[in-house]
């Protein structure tokens, strides 16, 4: 009990393991005892979306859904953007209070979501239930809590009113941001600096890490496309995209996020100056295939590396050594099917997200991950929204030196894998935004 009050995530994560999974044998006893037959009864437990636990208040209950999520989004926000900076310098006992409360309620409202107040349908649950089953083995095994926070975010993000949140959460991360930078101003928060080997000084402007700033300026910039639609963004806007991208390079000198934010505005240029070009096949296919691609060459790069190989020798001083220490860690670590602890304090610190997932998560999970990218960007495709596919590659190129692709708060387009996990049909599928969110289609 003492664990759950002090570490809540993985209590929150077997909660909606026994309660799910007890709805759901519930639901089928409902539709055992609802149907004539048992042809009739299998038909509706496997076509007929269904609140878990009964059908009572079922409107007020998908309302409270909506708002739970919201609730719980927003303040992972808040702690990721805000109380993660070093203001817990300066205040830690407080900081560490409000994310522990900020944590448990955000947990409780993703729990509630999940078990009461979103309606499932046996198709549906054929996939997700055992999907969560595995993502919840391997991420309790290995306690990343950023990747376990994601699954529990993926699961509940069913039926939700994207857009509405997506902005809340957009302006609860700029607002944070805005409100470390102002405290570093007032000289009430650390800038926070590294001085490298090679005499260069990276701020942090409040944060403790150059790269989590980078990474953090990377995840508002994803929200702000997503949130107006690559066709409703102004030149200037896109110009202003690149100045955050060279602040990246020049400030913080964080280049994974400054190339990210490079990715991300020339992918955005193309999607505007050549939507057509996506209708082609071979580029849907190559594109709905850079996930798998992108683990493929990491883990070679990881497996292959050799000091005696000068173009190895190259891509790890590019890469700031995380090629010999992923190398470093997939020798130290061998694989386990579900996962093992990877600890941080290690040596062999793994920056990459690809093999960190790897030898942390395990292969079952990794092919889980990297595949449902795959099937995500395949189906935003055919559906037309390009912006989210952009924004996707533009963190799959940030995946190469950094992990914020998996973390909730940062990379908000994991709330679309629901989609993936409970099979949503084409027309169904999650969204920021449509084919046709050109400003009034065009009028």
């Amino acid at each position: 009990m003492q664990n759950f009050f002090q570490d809540p995530i993985y209590g929150h994560a077997n909660l909606i393991l026994l309660f799910w999974s007890l709805g759901i044998v519930g639901n089928i006893l409902l539709a055992l005892c609802k149907s004539k037959n048992l042809k009739a009864a299998v038909s509706a437990f496997w076509n007929e979306e269904r609140l878990l636990y009964g059908d009572w208040a079922a409107n007020q209950r998908i309302e409270i859904g909506a708002q739970l999520f919201l609730i719980a989004a927003v303040v992972i926000q808040i702690i990721t953007f805000f109380l993660n900076s070093l203001v817990r310098e300066n205040w830690p006992q407080t900081t560490l209070l409000l994310k522990l409360m900020g944590q448990h309620i955000l947990g409780a409202c993703l729990v509630l979501k999940i078990v009461l107040c979103s309606r499932y349908s046996g198709k549906q649950l054929l996939f997700a239930w055992p999907a969560y089953f595995v993502l919840r083995w391997s991420f309790i095994n290995n306690h990343s809590y950023w990747i376990m926070m994601a699954t529990l975010c993926i699961f509940a993000a069913k039926d939700i009113p994207l857009k509405k949140t997506l902005q809340k959460c957009l302006w609860a991360s700029l607002g944070s941001v805005m409100l470390v930078f102002l405290g570093v101003a007032v000289k009430m928060i650390p800038i926070g600096q590294l001085v490298m080997e090679d005499g260069r000084v990276r701020y942090g402007l409040g944060y403790g890490s150059p790269n989590l700033l980078g990474a953090y300026l990377l995840g508002i910039l994803v929200m702000y496309a997503c949130y107006r639609g690559v066709q409703n963004l102004n030149w200037w806007e896109l110009v202003l995209f690149g100045a955050v991208g060279l602040f990246c390079d020049w400030v913080p000198k964080s280049r994974g996020a400054a190339v990210a934010i490079l990715a991300l505005v020339i992918g955005l240029c193309v999607a505007k100056c050549f939507p057509k070009l996506f209708e082609y096949t071979p580029v849907q296919v190559l594109t709905a295939l850079s996930p798998a691609a992108v683990f493929g060459v990491s883990y070679w790069m990881h497996a292959e590396y050799s000091t005696d190989n000068p173009l190895f020798v190259k891509l790890n001083s590019m890469l700031t050594g995380r090629l010999a220490l992923g190398s470093m860690a997939m020798q130290e670590f061998p694989v386990k099917i579900m996962g093992q602890m990877v600890p941080e304090e290690s040596v062999a610190f793994v920056d990459n997200i690809h093999v960190f997932i790897w030898l942390a998560a395990g292969p079952v999970a990794s092919f889980l991950i990297w595949a449902a990218f795959g099937i995500l960007i395949w189906k935003l495709i055919q559906k037309g929204c390009i912006t989210e596919v952009v924004c996707i590659g533009a963190f799959l190129a940030h995946s190469l030196v950094d992990r914020q692709i998996l973390w909730p708060s940062v990379n908000l387009l994991l709330w679309l894998l629901a989609g993936v996990f409970y099979w949503a049909p084409r027309e169904q599928f999650p969204a920021f935004t449509t084919k046709n969110s050109i400003k009034e289609n065009g009028k």
